[in-house]
């Protein structure tokens, strides 16, 4: 990558890096600052350009200026520098995210190492040119840095800028000639090299710089830095003969400068200042609560409760909590007590006489159980589900379920409950609890089932008035006898002999 397109990338990222939003840095806000170092001119080559004037012959000898030039832009010498003196002053902006805009102003002499002359006839005496001879500039230009980690006390820094450099020959020698004719009419031509300067000639062009450093904040605003520059500018043109006004010479110009710099920050950060303390905030003793059961003594109506027992607002032991919902074990009476919205409790003993939905004796004893536990929780609604297993037809099992289900909701209802609080669901064989492929999973599966669905609106009983007798439909050839479970082991009976219909009831 040549160094043009190095300028322009460095000149782009710190563009590009200044829109990131970066913390305060140590030194930041306006500053001056001052520069030293030393500056390298690269080859710098001479071209004769513009148009030449043809002085005339005199008769005697006189010195003129050379004509031996040919004006056709061919380079004519090129002049190597030494490292030189280079020096300058800023003054900038350092802000927040890291952009620095800033004006410089710079200095550089070089003085020649070597000339070496290039066309024939231009020669010149290289040795003294190299001792008087200075090219001196003058840069202005308007930059841009960005320093990367402007958070850190130490910050390295990248950027470029543009402006106008001027350009000054200081005792340039060209060629002269000593110009005359012989008696016999021959011209005399002597080429005199050392002759003082004639002209004094200087240009200002168009030029830019890249450049990058390191910066260290040693204090609150002061900040020293180590920076690099490089400069190129235009082609100047230097008009060095007094006689031939528009003979010129050309050249191009470009240095690499090192500085140590020193810059100092007008603003000087406030110091930090703690927070005021807050006043102190005398807390008064709480009351006092002699049985620790976080019931002030004042309000406590119960003092004296033993530690860890649960109070009310009041101090006073809470009452305690309902058992669980208990699911009874067989030959076991069914209780209430704690059930809630959702709890389901299986009749075990709710038998039918066989392919009927009429209740057996034991299943009328277990459900005169539940009508009493009904009857003492009147917040209680409940839905009554029939199931049976999967032998015979889905329609038939539907059926036998719903008449089921509804002969109980009946039942209970002779027995006080009010209809209002239960309903009555036929499941089918479409919920089973255990394996239909064995007598003992269909007997399972053959149940009643009361399920709590919340509380009644007002709490209240039916009277007791006596169920209208249903009617019940024949029943159905090889059809499902379902037997739901009950709260009460069943009465033991024999497996159905051959013939018999094998999903009756274990209650004939």
């Amino acid at each position: 990558m040549n160094r043009k397109k190095m300028i322009y990338a460095a000149a782009l990222a710190a563009i590009v890096g200044g829109l990131v939003s970066r913390p305060a840095q140590a030194t930041e806000g306006p500053y001056i600052g001052a520069r030293i170092g030393a500056s390298k001119a690269g080859t710098q080559t001479y071209d004769w350009k513009g148009q030449q004037t043809v002085l005339p012959v005199p008769q005697q000898p006189i010195i003129v200026e050379d004509q031996l030039m040919d004006n056709s832009g061919e380079s004519i010498a090129d002049y190597k520098y030494k490292a030189g003196l280079a020096y300058g002053w800023v003054g900038g902006y350092s802000f927040a995210n890291g952009l620095r805009p800033e004006f410089e102003l710079d200095f550089r002499t070089d003085k020649p190492k070597s000339i070496d002359f290039l066309t024939a006839g231009t020669a010149g005496n290289a040795e003294a040119e190299t001792k008087n001879v200075s090219f001196d500039t003058s840069t202005v230009f308007l930059n841009l840095w960005y320093d990367f980690f402007p958070g850190s006390s130490f910050h390295p820094y990248i950027g470029g800028g543009g402006g106008v450099i001027r350009y000054t020959m200081n005792h340039f020698r060209e060629n002269v000639v000593a110009v005359g004719r012989h008696t016999d009419g021959t011209v005399i031509s002597v080429i005199t090299p050392t002759v003082e300067d004639t002209r004094r000639s200087d240009d200002a062009r168009f030029a830019y710089q890249g450049g990058a450093g390191l910066r260290y904040d040693f204090s609150d605003q002061f900040t020293v830095g180590l920076d690099y520059r490089y400069v190129k500018g235009g082609t100047g043109k230097f008009y060095v003969y007094r006689l031939q006004p528009q003979t010129h010479f050309d050249a191009d110009y470009d240095a690499q400068s090192v500085f140590l710099s020193l810059d100092w920050y007008f603003h000087k950060p406030a110091a930090a200042v703690a927070p005021a303390a807050a006043p102190a905030v005398t807390v008064a003793p709480p009351p006092p609560d002699s049985d620790g059961d976080g019931v002030i003594d004042d309000l406590d109506m119960c003092p004296g409760t033993p530690p860890g027992t649960p109070v009310n607002d009041k101090g006073c032991p809470l009452p305690p909590p309902p058992p669980p919902c208990k699911i009874p074990a067989p030959g076991e009476r069914v209780s209430l007590a704690g059930c809630g919205t959702g709890d389901v409790i299986v009749l075990r003993g709710v038998n039918f006489d066989f392919d009927k939905a009429s209740l057996t004796p034991n299943a009328k004893a277990i459900l005169d159980n539940v009508g009493d536990e009904l009857v003492a929780n009147p917040q209680i609604n409940v839905e009554i589900g029939g199931h049976t297993d999967s032998r015979g037809s889905d329609e038939y099992n539907q059926n036998l379920s719903d008449r089921r289900a509804s002969s109980v909701v009946q039942y209970l209802v002779g027995r006080g409950i009010n209809s209002e609080r239960m309903t009555s669901v036929g499941y089918g064989e479409t919920q089973p609890i255990a394996d239909n492929d064995t007598d003992e999973g269909r007997e399972l599966n053959r149940r009643v089932e009361l399920k709590i669905v919340g509380a009644s609106a007002d709490g209240s009983m039916a009277i007791p008035s006596k169920p209208e007798p249903q009617p019940m439909p024949a029943s159905e050839p090889s059809s499902m006898e379902q037997q739901p479970t009950v709260a009460e082991p069943a009465s033991a009976a024999e497996p159905a002999a051959e013939g018999e219909n094998p999903f009756a009831s274990a209650t004939p």
